[in-house]
Order: structure tokens, then sequence, then C-alpha cells
């Protein structure tokens, strides 16, 4: 049988001297950062929404994406680095509307952020009606 450790339990207690673990990764403080849009018009392709900023160190755990009978389908994620550009599929690829869904991308979950980075959806189809768009990101900062 193979004895693994994390990082985290490494640097407390295995190493000699131990190193001291960030506080956030130990006992955070859990946030949340919640935003809601109201569509007059139906989205179209490529359409961007920007929701909030996350601070800079931000480790993010959690994701929700809310949509009402809006039509199309979302890319939900965060602009790289901090840059204003179209958002990646980070957090939730091709969401359908009228549903709720979390965190399903493996790539996005845990990711830390050293700038403050804004949370962004991209139109991957285009809507069909007007209604309420939203977000809840779960998060601590390290």
């Amino acid at each position: 049988m193979a004895q693994y450790y994390s990082t985290q339990f490494t640097q407390a207690y295995i190493n000699n001297p131990t190193t001291k673990i960030d506080k956030g990764l130990v006992s955070g403080e859990r946030r949340l950062a919640y935003a809601k849009i109201t569509l007059t018009a139906a989205l179209l392709l490529n359409d961007v929404v920007d929701f909030l900023k996350l601070p800079a160190g931000a480790l993010v755990t959690d994701v929700i994406f809310k949509s009402g009978n809006v039509g199309g389908t979302f890319n939900l994620g965060y602009k790289a680095n901090g840059v204003d550009s179209a958002a990646p599929a980070a957090w939730l690829s091709a969401q359908a509307a009228n549903a709720v869904a979390r965190t399903a991308v493996l790539a996005g979950m845990f990711k830390q952020f050293t700038v403050e980075t804004t949370v962004s959806a991209v139109a991957a189809t285009a809507g069909s009606a007007a209604g309420d768009i939203e977000v809840a990101v779960e998060y601590v900062i390290v």
C-alpha cells in the first residue's frame, strides 16, 4: 500500500521545518458574488454579458447559472487574466436556457485569479426571448 499526501499536508506536517499554509486554503471565509440581468430583447449569436468582477486572489469553489426562458445556449466563464475579450467556456459550455446549472467544466473548477477578473457569458446560439439571467460565484480569497 502506498501513502500519498496533498501539497498542503506535506507543507504543514511532513516538511521540516514546516511551511505555513495560506490561511485562505484551510480556514478561508467563503464569499458569494451574485449578479442578475434582465434582458429586454433576445441575445444574438456571440453577444457577451459581463456579470461581475471577482477580486484578485479569488479561488473559485462553485458557480451557479440560472436563466429564464430566453432561448439559446450560453458559455459561462471568465475573461483571461482580466483582459476584455470574449469569455471562454470555462465553467459551463453550451448551457441551455430555462435551466439552473452548476460548474460542469473541469478546467474552471478551483481556478485562482491573480488579478481582478470579469465573469461573463457568451451566447453560443441566438436567444429567442427577453428574460432574466442570474449568476452566483462562490469563492475564497487566497
